[in-house]
């Protein structure tokens, strides 16, 4: 087996441990979506400045600003959900853990996103209102042009973006430098910000400064169907395409290496 299956049989195991502390591990995951929070400052008061000279650097000014993120989270051992998609998914299929300590892990660690993402939207909004208009008018406007996507768009958009917020996770796992760990950090979580790609607790986030600044122009049950397409895609990106090809990936190359090779016909 890769040693870097076992690291992840390990995380996932110390995860559940922590998870039989509810209140600690709710902590732990209302820090990572407090962490998703202040990514989204960042990249929005970044997008904002940026937009007022040069529209077209926007989305490269927001993915540098936002990709500090996740190496926050990572490196102070907080909780993210989107994260645990692909964690518990190789567990899983390895046979680490069994599907209702996943579920498990995957309903604590999105509640607490969720609170985490509430308490740091209230915070952004009393920072900013009456004093950084251009960067409110940036989180309606966001939170406009999400609504408007259809929703195959939204789904694909947040299976790639899964993706490669778990191929972070998963590379972080095979190397030991941490100055490697911040670079594919930061690299993985750029190229998702620039690209334009949804995530549900950033997205949450986002949705929720909007609709607390002004709650009239917004539907809930819009902003809550598109955030569970979103954890849909999520999901999927995460979990079911990366944990699975990984998993495969793993099988295949723990097998010995004449099991491998196609049988050669020596008579000729």
């Amino acid at each position: 087996m890769e040693p870097s299956i076992l690291l992840i049989q390990q995380a996932a195991q110390r995860k559940l441990q922590q998870a039989n502390y509810p209140i600690k591990y709710l902590m732990s995951a209302i820090l990572a979506g407090s962490f998703v929070g202040i990514g989204v400052i960042s990249a929005f008061t970044s997008g904002s400045l940026v937009a007022s000279f040069n529209p077209h650097l926007v989305p490269i000014a927001m993915g540098l600003a936002f990709s500090m993120a996740l190496t926050f989270i990572l490196f102070s051992g907080s909780e993210l959900f989107t994260a645990n998609h692909f964690i518990f998914s190789i567990a899983y299929l390895t046979k680490a853990t069994k599907l209702v300590e996943a579920g498990k892990i995957w309903i604590y660690s999105l509640l607490g996103n969720f609170i985490g993402s509430i308490i740091i939207a209230g915070l952004i909004l009393g920072a900013i209102q009456g004093y950084s208009p251009g960067v409110l008018h940036f989180f309606h406007q966001a939170t406009a042009a999400k609504l408007q996507l259809p929703i195959t768009t939204l789904l694909f958009k947040a299976i790639l973006c899964n993706i490669l917020v778990c191929t972070a996770v998963l590379l972080s796992f095979r190397v030991k430098s941490d100055v490697a760990k911040i670079i594919i950090n930061g690299m993985c979580l750029f190229v998702f910000i620039s690209a334009g790609f949804e995530h549900c607790i950033a997205d949450a986030i986002i949705y929720l400064v909007s609709f607390m600044d002004t709650p009239q122009l917004y539907s809930l049950s819009s902003l809550g169907s598109s955030l569970l397409i979103i954890v849909l895609g999520n999901f999927i990106g995460g979990g079911i395409f990366l944990g699975g090809a990984y998993y495969l990936k793993s099988q295949t190359a723990s097998k010995p290496l004449e099991e491998n090779l196609p049988e050669l016909d020596l008579a000729n």
